[in-house]
């Protein structure tokens, strides 16, 4: 038998239903059975998934269907596992439960055609129900935004990119880089601490809409909370594995509103902020009822922020040890970026999951600094061509009219060609 070309590694966890659903997904592939194989990764789990994977590996609706089981160690680990297990030169990973449509093994392969060390990201899109509860829509509409905005043509990817549930690379990138860390345990952080050292070794993030799986999403508000509390454990482990991400991590940000009242009484005082917290979270579904949605929106989005601060409560212990957590952070990087041309056509290698810092200069002159204090969600050059022209423009005309030179700064900053075709001129 000829070595397949993808290997399909599937981390699952007390989800037989939805695992099948994959399964049935992977059986449909456009992409011949010979070129793939799954391996599927029983985290621990106490259902009955290790029986529904004998029976499919006795009908062979997958040729290449492989099983393997290990105690509850995390998806990092799960995952890992998988690799150590695969045998195709690239590697995929699919949550077990997203669904893949049936064109997405051949569209990631396509995309690995090329020499260029790459992640391929694919969507995993929400699945909506008849009656969708008030947070599954917003859990649909936030998906499908970050979707769009991380295919857009020009946008500079950062590590936040990077999700496990529909992605593939080189099996020897993933084994240059050391993998998934072991260390992420609960909900979320693993990907995204390795999609930033994939980003440092060199290895590119490309996303392809095309490459579909449908997600179905099923949980509760309560597991929303279980799973937020535990993003607030994993953004303290990335940033101590990376004291220079920390600048860009949420928790570094504490609010000096009544919600910031929320968030020390999470990390300074939790016996209080729970039993208060457990008030609040008990009147949801009473909003939800009465169609009560502004209401609704304010208490989940207290409900859930407090879950966050009780994580990092729970990595930290206290609030002197954050505010040291907070001290440690590497300053905020500074680059420089002369314009006399425009904005060149290469542009500075921006910190986009963080803060950064932007002098601007002119023909040797300082024109202002850009403090940019977001990440960069919408294509680099559109984005600095915008804030150029907003924080800037003023400094800019008074320079350019200093030197007597008959250019807009919008022309300048744009690069349009009759900014181009006044530099010809005067040679």
């Amino acid at each position: 038998m000829s070595q397949p070309k993808c290997s399909v590694i599937v981390p699952s966890y007390n989800r037989r239903a939805t695992l099948e659903m994959v399964l049935q997904g992977l059986a449909r592939q456009t992409l011949p059975q010979e070129q793939f194989e799954v391996i599927v990764v029983l985290d621990g789990g106490t259902d009955d998934s290790a029986a529904m994977l004998v029976d499919w590996q006795q009908a062979g609706s997958i040729q290449n269907l492989r099983w393997h089981q290990q105690p509850n160690s995390g998806q990092a680990t799960a995952r890992n596992t998988g690799v150590q297990l695969a045998t195709a030169p690239i590697v995929g990973f699919l949550d077990d439960d997203v669904v893949p449509e049936p064109e997405l093994l051949a569209v990631h392969l396509e995309q690995h055609h090329t020499n260029t060390p790459r992640a391929v990201l694919g969507d995993c899109l929400i699945v909506r129900e008849q009656h969708d509860s008030l947070y599954h829509l917003g859990v649909w509409a936030w998906w499908e935004d970050m979707y769009h905005r991380r295919a857009l043509p020009g946008r500079q990817p950062g590590y936040r990119d990077f999700c496990a549930g529909n992605v593939s690379l080189r099996r020897e990138d993933f084994l240059r880089v050391g993998g998934f860390d072991s260390s992420f345990r609960g909900y979320g952080g693993e990907d995204y601490e390795l999609g930033y050292r994939l980003l440092q070794a060199g290895v590119e993030l490309v996303a392809d809409r095309n490459a579909r799986a449908l997600h179905y999403h099923r949980t509760t508000v309560a597991g929303v909370i279980r799973a937020t509390r535990q993003e607030g454990r994993g953004d303290v482990l990335l940033g101590q594995k990376h004291p220079e991400l920390r600048a860009g991590l949420r928790l570094m940000s504490i609010p000096r509103d009544r919600y910031g009242l929320l968030v020390r009484t999470a990390v300074q005082a939790p016996a209080v902020g729970d039993r208060i917290v457990a008030v609040l979270q008990s009147m949801l579904p009473l909003f939800e009822r009465a169609q009560m949605r502004r209401r609704w929106l304010l208490y989940f989005d207290h409900v859930r922020g407090y879950a966050y601060w009780r994580g990092v409560r729970d990595a930290l212990g206290s609030w002197s040890a954050l505010l040291e957590y907070r001290r440690n952070a590497l300053p905020i990087p500074q680059q420089v970026l002369d314009i006399s041309d425009g904005l060149p056509p290469k542009l500075p290698e921006l910190w986009v999951d963080g803060p950064s810092t932007l002098q601007i200069t002119y023909r040797g002159d300082y024109v202002g600094t850009l403090h940019l204090m977001r990440p960069i969600e919408s294509p680099v050059r559109q984005y600095l061509s915008e804030q150029l022209i907003s924080q800037l423009g003023a400094q800019i005309e008074a320079i350019v009219r200093q030197r007597a030179e008959p250019i807009k700064a919008t022309d300048l900053i744009n690069g349009t060609e009759r900014t181009a075709r006044q530099r010809r001129e005067r040679g």
